[in-house]
C-alpha cells in the first residue's frame, strides 16, 4: 500500500490548526491571553495611538451587541485565521502531485508550524497582513486585475497597519505581486505605480501615526481602565499593552542585552529557515524579492527582540508569494530525500525570542520528555 504523504500532511496540518483554534478559544473563555488577546485590545481610550484600531473596533461592536469584548476580538481573530489557513491550503493543493512540496508549509519557519511549536505567538496581528497579502496576490494572479481582491487587500492593509505598524515592513511583498503581473515593460510603469502607490501612501501614514502617537504609561493606564468592565484576566495588561510605554531606544537596549550567542543563534536559525527556498530553482526577480523582504524587515531586528517572529514573517510572506506567482518553482524544486525532510520538519524549532540554541522541534520535544535529555 502506497501512502499519499501530501494528503496525510494536509490532514495533519488541518488537525493542528483546528486544535490551535480550540486551545486559544479555551484561553479566551478563561479571560484571554496577555499577548494574543491583549495585543488586539489596544484602543483609543486615551486618544489616537499606534496599534489602536483593532481594539477600538472590538469595543465599539461589543458595546452595540452587548457582548464581552473578548469574544468579539476572538471572532475577528478566528475569521482572519480560518480565512488565511483555508486560502493557503486551497491554493497549495495544486501541488498534490508533488508530495515533497509540502515541506514548504511544514517548515518550522512557516506560520503554521511556527505557531504549533510556540502557541503563544499564534493569533498575533500579522495574520491580518498575511491575509491582505493573499488578497493582493489573488488580485493580480489572472490576466486581468480583479478589483474586488485588490480593494479588499488595501482595506485590510489599512486595518492591519493601524492595528500594528509592523505592516509597513511587508510592502516589498505587496509591490512584488503588482510588479509580477505587469512585468518589466516600460509601457506598464504607470499601471504599476497606480496600484502600488496606495500601499506606499498608506504605509507613510501608518509610520507617521506610530511616530507621533507612540503611547505612554498614561495611555497604558487608560486602556487598562477601559477593559475593566469585561472580566478579563488580571494580567491582560502585562503583555502587549504594557509595551506601549516603551520606545525604540528601550527596544534597542534590549537587543544589545541579547549578546553575541543569541544573535549568532538566530543567524543560524535564519539560514535553516531559508533552506526550503534555496531548493527552489528561483529566477532573479524572486531572489530579489527575498533579499528585498529581508532588507525591509532588518530594522525590526535592531529595535525588538522577537527574532523568531520576524524570521517567520519573511519566510511565510516569501512562500505565499511563491505559491501564487511562481507555482512552477514549487513543482520543479530540487529533490529532497524523505528522511531528510522528516528530520528538518520535526527536529528543530524557531523560538520566538532570546534563545542561544535552536528549539528541539515537535518530535524533538516529545523525545526529550520521554528519554529525558
Amino acid at each position: 500500500m502506497k501512502f499519499n504523504w501530501f494528503k496525510i500532511s494536509y490532514g495533519f496540518l488541518i488537525a493542528l490548526m483546528a486544535l490551535l483554534l480550540v486551545h486559544y478559544a479555551v484561553q479566551v473563555a478563561s479571560g484571554g491571553h496577555a499577548w494574543k488577546t491583549g495585543d488586539w485590545l489596544i484602543n483609543y481610550s486615551d486618544g489616537l495611538i499606534r496599534r489602536g484600531l483593532s481594539g477600538a473596533l472590538s469595543i465599539f461592536v461589543a458595546q452595540i451587541l452587548s457582548v464581552n469584548v473578548k469574544w468579539i476580538t476572538f471572532l475577528i481573530q478566528a475569521v482572519v485565521f480560518v480565512a488565511f489557513v483555508c486560502l493557503t491550503l486551497k491554493e497549495f493543493y495544486q501541488f498534490k502531485n508533488h508530495p515533497k512540496s509540502i515541506l514548504l508549509l511544514l517548515s518550522p519557519a512557516f506560520a503554521f508550524m511556527f505557531w504549533i511549536n510556540d502557541p503563544a505567538v499564534a493569533f498575533r496581528k500579522e495574520i491580518c497582513i498575511y491575509l491582505a497579502l493573499i488578497f493582493v496576490l489573488k488580485a493580480f494572479q489572472k490576466n486581468e486585475v480583479r478589483s474586488v481582491w485588490y480593494w479588499a487587500s488595501l482595506a485590510l492593509f489599512v486595518f492591519a497597519g493601524l492595528s500594528h505598524e509592523i505592516t509597513v515592513f511587508f510592502v516589498p511583498f505587496f509591490c512584488f505581486a503588482i510588479f509580477n503581473h505587469y512585468g518589466t515593460s516600460r509601457s506598464n510603469v504607470k499601471l504599476i505605480v497606480k496600484h502600488a502607490a496606495p500601499f506606499l501612501i498608506v504605509s507613510l501614514g501608518i509610520l507617521l501615526v506610530s511616530l507621533l502617537h507612540r503611547g505612554s504609561q498614561q495611555s497604558m493606564d487608560a486602556i487598562c481602565t477601559s477593559l475593566q468592565p469585561y472580566a478579563l484576566k488580571e494580567d491582560i495588561c502585562e503583555g502587549a499593552i504594557s509595551w506601549l510605554k516603551y520606545d525604540t531606544r528601550y527596544g534597542f537596549e534590549r537587543v544589545l542585552e541579547l549578546g553575541w550567542t543569541v544573535w549568532l543563534n538566530y543567524l543560524l536559525l535564519a539560514a535553516l529557515s531559508i533552506l526550503p527556498l534555496l531548493f527552489l530553482k528561483a529566477d532573479k526577480y524572486f531572489l530579489l524579492l527575498i533579499i528585498a523582504g529581508g532588507i525591509s524587515m532588518f530594522p525590526l531586528f535592531l529595535i525588538a527582540v522577537d527574532y523568531g517572529r520576524f524570521i517567520s514573517m519573511i519566510y511565510t510572506a516569501a512562500v505565499l508569494s511563491c505559491v501564487w506567482t511562481r507555482p512552477r518553482l514549487v513543482q520543479n524544486t530540487w529533490p529532497i530525500h524523505g528522511v531528510i525532510g522528516f528530520l528538518y520538519v520535526f527536529f528543530w524549532a524557531l523560538p520566538n525570542c532570546c534563545k542561544n540554541t535552536p528549539g528541539k522541534g515537535l518530535l524533538g520535544d516529545a523525545l526529550s520528555s520521554v528519554i529525558g535529555f
